[in-house]
Parts: C-alpha cells; sequence; structure tokens
C-alpha cells in the first residue's frame, strides 16, 4: 500500500466492492444539495461558497439537470462583490481565486450573462504579485511573470493561473494577453525532470519537487497551447504517478491532464471506482473532491473539450 498525493494511502491493487459509475457519483452528489440552495462540503455541513461552485461544475459538465442548479447559481451570484470578483467568504474578500469557477459557471448556465461578464472583467484585471528578482532573492523562478494568485497581493501560483487560463480559453479568449502571460508562467515554473509544484522550481538552490495535481492543472490549461513537445517530461510524469495514486484530487487532475493530451489510460474508470471506495475506510470525500473526480469522469476527451461542449 503505497502513500498518495493527498496524504490518504492508496490501495489499486484491491478491486472494489461495487464499483461506482458516474451515475452512482450525482446523485451523492446531489444528496448535499441545501434547502436554501447550494452545497456544504459534506453532508449536512452549511454553506460553502467553494463547494458550491464546483459541484455546481461537476453537475452542468456531467448534464444534470436538477432543480438545485439555479438556486445554487443564485447563492453564488448574491455573493459576487460589486468589482465581479468571487471569493471564498465573505468574511475573507480578498480570497478571490473561485473568479474563474464563477466564468464558467454563468457561461455554461443561461441568465448569468450580465455576472459572468463582471467576473470576467475582472478576472482580467486581477494579478498575483510579480517583481524583477534581485540579487540574493532565494526563488528559482522568474517573478517577473503576472499570472494569477490564491488572494490579493499573494504571488502568482501555478494553480490559480490554471483555473484562470481554463476559464478564460473556454470563453475563447485565448489570445488574450493576460492568457499569453500565465502560460509563459506555467512553462517558466515546469521543473526540469517533468511537472509542476505550488508554482516554484527552487528555493536556496534546493530543487523542488513535483506534485501530481498542480502538474494536472498546467497540463489541462497548457492543452494545445503549446506543443507536446514542451510538456513531454510532465506528461511522463504524471502518467506514473497515476498508476498508483486513488486519492481523489490527484487522481481526478492527473486523469483530466491525460486525457487533454489524448493519453486517457483505459483504466481511468475503475480507478475512479477505485478511488470512491476508499471512502468506507476514511469516510465521504468533501464536496470538491467528489465533484472534481466527476469532473475527470466526465471529461474523457480532456476539460477544454469538455467545457468548449457545454460553452458552444
Amino acid at each position: 500500500m503505497t502513500p498518495g498525493g493527498d496524504g490518504v494511502p492508496d490501495s489499486p491493487e484491491k478491486k472494489p466492492d461495487g464499483p461506482k459509475t458516474l451515475t452512482e457519483i450525482i446523485p451523492e452528489l446531489n444528496r448535499r444539495i441545501l434547502p436554501e440552495g447550494g452545497f456544504g462540503r459534506l453532508p449536512a455541513a452549511p454553506f460553502d461558497a467553494v463547494s458550491t461552485a464546483w459541484a455546481l461544475l461537476a453537475l452542468l459538465a456531467s448534464d444534470s439537470r436538477h432543480e438545485s442548479l439555479r438556486s445554487a447559481a443564485d447563492r453564488l451570484v448574491a455573493l459576487q462583490q460589486p468589482d465581479g470578483r468571487l471569493s471564498v467568504d465573505r468574511r475573507f474578500p480578498d480570497t478571490h481565486w473561485l473568479t474563474s469557477l464563477l466564468v464558467l459557471i454563468t457561461s455554461a448556465l443561461p441568465g448569468y450573462e450580465k455576472a459572468g461578464q463582471k467576473a470576467v472583467d475582472r478576472l482580467l484585471t486581477l494579478s498575483g504579485a510579480h517583481w524583477v528578482k534581485k540579487a540574493g532573492d532565494p526563488n528559482g523562478h522568474d517573478t517577473s511573470i503576472p499570472g494569477w494568485g490564491w488572494a490579493s497581493f499573494s504571488h502568482s501560483w501555478v494553480e490559480p493561473t490554471a483555473l484562470a487560463i481554463v476559464s478564460l480559453r473556454a470563453r475563447r479568449m485565448g489570445d488574450h494577453e493576460r492568457v499569453k502571460q500565465g502560460i509563459a508562467l506555467l512553462l517558466d515554473r515546469q521543473l526540469a525532470s517533468g511537472g509542476w509544484n505550488y508554482g516554484n522550481i527552487s528555493v536556496f538552490g534546493k530543487t523542488l519537487f513535483p506534485t501530481p495535481e498542480s502538474t494536472g492543472h498546467a497540463l489541462c490549461a497548457l492543452e494545445g497551447a503549446v506543443p507536446e513537445q514542451r510538456v513531454s517530461t510532465s506528461l511522463a510524469y504524471i502518467a506514473g504517478e497515476m498508476q498508483t495514486l486513488r486519492t481523489p484530487l490527484s487522481l481526478a487532475w492527473g486523469l483530466m491532464a491525460l486525457s487533454a493530451w489524448q493519453k486517457r489510460p483505459a483504466e481511468a474508470p475503475e480507478w475512479i471506482a477505485q478511488s470512491l471506495a476508499l471512502q468506507s475506510r476514511y469516510g465521504p470525500y468533501d464536496t470538491p473532491l467528489l465533484a472534481q473526480l466527476i469532473l475527470a469522469a466526465s471529461a474523457p476527451k480532456g476539460l477544454l473539450a469538455l467545457l468548449g461542449r457545454k460553452l458552444s
């Protein structure tokens, strides 16, 4: 039994009892719908904006027609700030990375065009902190390239930059200068041996290691935007990791990345079932994890292909 990238032990050798299909995962997510609209992180948990955004995106991607979609979207839009940002919590208005998911949700669900355009306009103006490196800077990457951060005043990091790129490319804005900057940032942060981590190559001269989920985010964002040769070592890294990883976050993004580059393993449905079966040992996955597994199951040709079809 090998430790997985999310801190949960993996057991890929054991066949799960009663593998769950996509049609069985979605009802599990729908059971978490709150009476007043939206989703909590776990069954019977209070409303949570992050959980609601991921759940909405998963249900839209999987062609769900549940009546909860609009009530959940209404709650998210009600939290949108006047300048277009969506924060993870009203108490923390600067944590605005959810704006990227709001762009996708309002694009796929009719009736939210005004909120969606506000989110797009604001996303284009948001930028992680960036600066020209001086002598003695401990970071190994180019700190001057603008990307996106998790929150205002934070540095640009891989995952929020990748989510912003995906949302804008899904809106057919791949030629925008901000998207080009984000792509340049991801290429600069790619480790020479393959893969990405949170967003640094080295610190004080010590080379850092990749993580599957960050690598998956970056590869999804770069799909079709760069030649495969530019990311071949990263594709090899994530393909190797997928042989043993069954933890939900790493598995979901690894599968979405390989699918984006037409390398989806034939075993993907079985691996998702194995991951879901681990809940009997560790308890129910939180809503964002469950939703991201649904996205992985729904996107055999990759996240951008799936979202492009939904937004067309």
